[in-house]
C-alpha cells in the first residue's frame, strides 16, 4: 500500500526515507531527547542519537512491511522535520486504522497536529 506524500499551508507530510538523510536523522533526535516529547508516549527520552536512529529504522521496517504508513511531518517549504505521523492496522474491510504521531514540543499548541489530521484525512 503506497500512501502519498501530503502537502499543506504549513506543513508537508513525507515518506519515510529509506537513504535515512543525517540532517533528518537530527532533527528528530534534538526533539527526541526532550523529556516532554514523551509525556503521553510509554518510552523515555533517547540518550544517544543510535536511539534516534533505531527509532526511523523501526517505522522505516514497518512503512516497507506494510504494517503501517509512516510520513515525515516537515515545515512546508523546509526541509526540517518536526515530528512523524503514521497510520497502523489498517483494517479495509472495517474502514478503520489506528494512528500515531510525534510532535516536537517546540511546535505544540500551535494547529500543527490539526493540519496534519485534516491533510490525512482529506
Amino acid at each position: 500500500m503506497n500512501f502519498p506524500d501530503l502537502h499543506g499551508k504549513r506543513i508537508d507530510l513525507v515518506a519515510i526515507d529509506p537513504a535515512k538523510p543525517a540532517h533528518v536523522i537530527d532533527d528528530m533526535d534534538v526533539y527526541s531527547r526532550m523529556p516532554e516529547f514523551f509525556t503521553y508516549l510509554e518510552y523515555s527520552e533517547h540518550k544517544t542519537r543510535s536511539e534516534t536512529e533505531r527509532y526511523y529504522e523501526k517505522l522505516l521496517v514497518r512503512s516497507q512491511a506494510e504494517i503501517g504508513y509512516y510520513w515525515l511531518v516537515k515545515l512546508a517549504g523546509e526541509d526540517k522535520t518536526i515530528g512523524t505521523f503514521g497510520v497502523l492496522d489498517i483494517d479495509v474491510r472495517k474502514g478503520m486504522a489506528e494512528i500515531g504521531y510525534g510532535l516536537s514540543p517546540n511546535y505544540w499548541g500551535q494547529g500543527y497536529f490539526r493540519e496534519t489530521m485534516n491533510l490525512v484525512l482529506g
